[in-house]
């Protein structure tokens, strides 16, 4: 394969804008040579090149003649159809296969001498002489018999003598005038616009493959400072003859930096039906975040989250839902470290915890369950619990869902919806499960595999563990 084809194919932007200047011409000139007329070639350029990047990544073609070669086929079926269109008769074989140019008198230039042949022979003649197309490829195009195409082609030599031309002067004609005929497009935005199309998706990727890289990079540079920096502070508290000494903190408004639980022994059972994709139960810790769990059962027993939706998709980090901006959802205390509240439960694949504006008390009904290991919004958000069943429906909710943007917006008619959120006891939980035979444990959640998140991109910015990523409630014109 090409290197240019290669490059092309994993959307670099300047192969691709330069497969396209290499083309250009050819796909012109034998459009006008085809159709005679300068306007409608350069409408059958800019349509080739505004639609040849559909699917090209994944094309059979491997070198830049194999590009050039497929346009060029391109325009010249769209140039059929055109030239059909004006003269629906005009590539009907003449009666008898007699393909015998009569004139009435010996044309003055070669042009002339083109205009002379009939529409289905000029059509044959340019494709085999400009184009290099095989008589069974003309034919196939030209919806005609090979043996039609192969008659006009042996009496080309005999017409063109007739007007005083020879064949190979024909030929080196029409050569000459495909060579001279240079695209000059009047307005090309369509196929820059196709080609951003295509590229930017590729672009896309790679921006993110290199954030990823770098934050890895800042995110051991940060690593060893801290260690750095530990060590320090460990010497100088061991020194008597330090400033001051440094004291272990215990109140409930340091946060932690371990002990962080991923398991809860559950007060009740929540169960998420979304439709379309299935259930998810969840396991609610009421001991550790009372307030939260109350809020979040009220709501569900009065039927709040029916027919919401999950707003707000990000694969790899999280899927946010509840927000029914049309009612005044009391605010609630935010039962997290850094709002003076003691909740070790830790944000790892499968936790449910409120979603917040930067106010620390500003949770109210919408909620998020994290798709894969977030511990870096642990001690600032309230996490209530776990899942225990359906973490394949999570999976899929944030596989399938297609963002329009960094921040994991979903469109309004893309949404996943709620069907219900259903409460339970755990008896009434143990009971259900096992009347439905399943294995699910009551005592234990499920704690994922941990994956390092640890850069997520959001607005164009890159937020690292150690910085602040907003899990922020969504005003309905965002929604």
């Amino acid at each position: 394969m090409d290197e240019i084809i290669q490059k092309a194919k994993l959307g670099n932007r300047s192969s691709v804008t330069l497969l396209y200047n290499l083309s250009q011409d050819s796909v012109y000139a034998t459009s006008f040579l085809l159709l005679g007329n300068e306007e409608k070639a350069k409408k059958v350029t800019s349509n080739i090149f505004s639609a040849i990047w559909n699917g090209f990544e994944n094309s059979t073609i491997q070198t830049k003649k194999d590009f050039a070669n497929v346009c060029i086929e391109k325009a010249v079926i769209e140039c059929k159809k055109i030239i059909l269109r004006n003269d629906p008769k005009g590539f009907q074989p003449p009666k008898n296969q007699n393909f015998t140019v009569i004139s009435e008198k010996t044309p003055s230039d070669f042009n002339e001498a083109l205009s002379a042949l009939s529409t289905l022979q000029k059509f044959i003649f340019i494709s085999r002489v400009v184009c290099k197309m095989t008589p069974e490829q003309i034919a196939k195009i030209a919806y005609v018999d090979v043996s039609t195409v192969k008659l006009a082609i042996s009496s080309e030599k005999m017409n063109f003598e007739r007007m005083g031309f020879s064949l190979d002067k024909a030929e080196n004609q029409i050569l000459a005038k495909f060579k001279e005929l240079k695209y000059q497009p009047d307005d090309a935005s369509a196929v820059l616009d196709a080609i951003d199309n295509y590229v930017t998706p590729f672009e896309k990727k790679a921006l993110i493959s290199k954030i990823k890289i770098m934050s890895g990079v800042l995110t051991v540079c940060i690593i060893i400072s801290v260690i750095i920096i530990a060590f320090m502070i460990i010497g100088n508290g061991d020194d008597n003859t330090s400033a001051g000494t440094i004291s272990k903190d215990t109140s409930s408004n340091t946060i932690p930096q371990d002990n962080w639980a991923t398991s809860v022994v559950a007060t009740d059972y929540a169960v998420i039906d979304i439709k379309d994709y299935g259930k998810i139960s969840i396991a609610l810790d009421s001991k550790t975040a009372p307030i939260t769990v109350a809020n979040f059962k009220k709501l569900a027993n009065e039927g709040f989250y029916e027919g919401l939706k999950f707003h707000r998709i990000i694969e790899g980090f999280m899927m946010q839902g509840g927000n029914d901006a049309t009612k005044n959802v009391p605010e609630i205390k935010g039962e997290f470290y850094a709002n003076g509240v003691s909740n070790n439960l830790s944000h790892v694949r499968g936790a449910i915890s409120m979603a917040r504006t930067d106010v620390m008390d500003s949770a109210n009904s919408q909620f998020f369950i994290v798709h894969e290991d977030s511990t870096f919004l642990d001690g600032k958000y309230a996490a209530f619990g776990y899942v225990v069943d359906g973490i394949e429906v999570v999976d899929k909710v944030c596989t399938d869902s297609k963002p329009t943007d960094n921040n994991g917006t979903i469109p309004k008619d893309e949404q996943p919806i709620i069907n219900s959120v259903k409460i339970y006891s755990v008896e009434e939980f143990k009971a259900m499960t096992e009347s439905s035979s399943d294995s699910t444990n009551e005592s234990n959640v499920s704690e994922g595999t941990s994956t390092d998140n640890s850069e997520l991109i959001t607005d164009n910015s890159v937020i690292s563990k150690e910085e602040e990523f907003s899990i922020v409630t969504t005003s309905e014109e965002n929604a």
